[in-house]
């Protein structure tokens, strides 16, 4: 394990504190209810804006590259519409599950709201000219791990931008692409 990889799992077990879940609390317990969002066991918005401030923050000073991944199921409201809230709440499950498993432990995962997952890649190496094939390829492979469409895109750190407008992007580039599907 190289050294910027222990300083990313320290910073997350002083965040997390020393749970062997690194955040994908066991649901259930006292602590996860307030902890996951109970539908797609990730972080609700309180927990990963705190958690992404502080990676921002530290990011930020040591110089460390990292993106933000926005990400929602396409035409959700029409499944919800047609099958029933009941039904939309197993795809959410799903979904949540599949974002926790395909994502490493190092990333922040969390639910923006409603069918809108965000991720923070803690280590984001990638330069732009592959960020398009990045979102390709994680579109195809939790689409189908999920059983589902989707659509994702990615913002990587500029270097100046704030946590907040750094997210504006992904979400603004997540719209990109959804718009671009619609068009297709």
């Amino acid at each position: 394990m190289d050294r910027k990889d222990i300083n990313i799992h320290e910073l997350r077990r002083d965040i997390l504190g020393n749970s062997s879940s690194h955040g994908d609390l066991a649901p259930g317990t006292a602590v996860s209810e307030l902890s996951i969002d109970p539908l797609t066991g990730l972080l609700p918005r309180s927990l990963w804006l705190g958690q992404m401030n502080q990676f921002y923050e530290y990011g930020r000073r040591v110089k460390i590259k990292f993106a933000i991944a926005m990400m929602d199921i396409d035409n959700f409201r029409d499944y919800n519409n047609q099958k029933g809230h009941l039904e939309g709440d197993k795809v959410l499950e799903r979904f949540g599950q599949c974002i926790r498993n395909r994502f490493r432990e190092a990333d922040i995962k969390g639910r923006y709201g409603g069918d809108e997952m965000i991720v923070m890649l803690t280590e984001f190496n990638l330069h732009d000219s592959q960020i398009e094939t990045e979102e390709k390829t994680l579109i195809e492979d939790l689409g189908s791990m999920c059983n589902i469409e989707i659509s994702l895109g990615i913002a990587k750190w500029d270097g100046t931008e704030s946590l907040k407008e750094l997210i504006k992007r992904a979400d603004e580039r997540l719209y990109f692409i959804k718009n671009g599907k619609k068009n297709e």
